[in-house]
């Protein structure tokens, strides 16, 4: 097997032994970028023995040659592709699927750590802040077998809520992301249980009650100033499951924030728009203080 070197003036070398080789190589990753988190409630994922990991796991031609065909346009891929054992081999995998993660991945290489993201005084004054799964802040940070940026909508999503609800600052979608992994709501491949709203939420001082779809009882609670997570189809939002917030209503239409997008969360929607893409809702009020 010919292994692909780190250095930019290997790159034609490379290719050209590709395509001299008998063996054809497909131009995918491993895994799917997918925004599906509507699956039932999972085991606690297998944390990964790295004891025993090489630099080898850093060799893997398909994300190589990805990787090559990427940077041959952008030179912010041929920075990866000169340093990618900078990077862990999700994230390159990630990259490989949605090239729009490369700025995510560049503040990777540079040294910032999601642990310490934060949330602005702007997104504080909000009454539900508007989070995107894919901000710099905390996107390229690993949820089970991806990153937040692909399958976080469910931790972003109820970050916002309890943001909002409580104004405590720490609960980030990162902070809420690990704990999600750590309790066994998140499972690989299918993503985020419905079982951290009803169960895990109470940890962040919140209450998630399940509503029916009805539409008067969905304006009532939104006029009471309670946000609405909503678990939705494929649909408007994502071509996959997706976790949407309700946050309020507007001259008779829906305010919504799409952890996936600024476009959607900027309008105004109808309820007959969103009635037919909601799979599941939960109203989220923040539970009492023990005094």
């Amino acid at each position: 097997m010919i292994i692909f070197h780190q250095k930019r003036r290997y790159r034609t070398l490379f290719v050209l032994a590709v395509m001299l080789s008998s063996m054809a190589v497909s131009v995918t990753c491993f895994g799917t970028a997918s925004n599906a988190e509507t699956g039932g409630k999972d085991e606690p994922p297998q944390q990964q023995d790295t004891s025993n990991e090489t630099e080898e796991k850093y060799f893997n031609p398909e994300t190589e040659q990805r990787l090559f065909e990427l940077s041959l346009g952008d030179e912010r891929f041929a920075e990866v592709l000169d340093n990618y054992e900078q990077y862990p081999q999700y994230l390159l995998d990630a990259l490989c699927v949605d090239p729009s993660l490369i700025e995510l991945v560049t503040i990777y290489g540079s040294g910032y750590d999601p642990a310490d993201c934060y949330i602005t005084l702007s997104e504080l004054s909000q009454d539900i802040p508007l989070f995107i799964q894919w901000d710099t802040r905390w996107g390229y940070a690993r949820y089970g077998d991806d990153i937040i940026a692909n399958s976080g909508c469910g931790p972003t999503c109820l970050s916002m809520t309890a943001v909002g609800l409580t104004g405590n600052t720490l609960y980030t979608p990162y902070y809420i992301a690990e704990y999600a992994e750590e309790h066994g709501y998140y499972q690989n491949g299918v993503g985020t249980s419905w079982a951290l709203f009803t169960e895990g939420s109470g940890e962040f001082g919140l209450n998630c009650e399940e509503l029916g779809k009805n539409k008067d009882t969905v304006f009532g609670r939104l006029a009471q100033g309670y946000p609405i997570i909503c678990s939705m189809i494929p649909g408007d939002f994502t071509d996959s499951g997706h976790f949407i917030v309700l946050t309020g209503v507007d001259k008779g239409m829906i305010r919504v924030n799409d952890p996936n997008s600024y476009e959607n969360s900027e309008r105004l929607w109808e309820y007959s728009e969103l009635d037919w893409q909601i799979r599941n809702m939960w109203c989220v009020s923040k539970l009492p203080q023990i005094s």
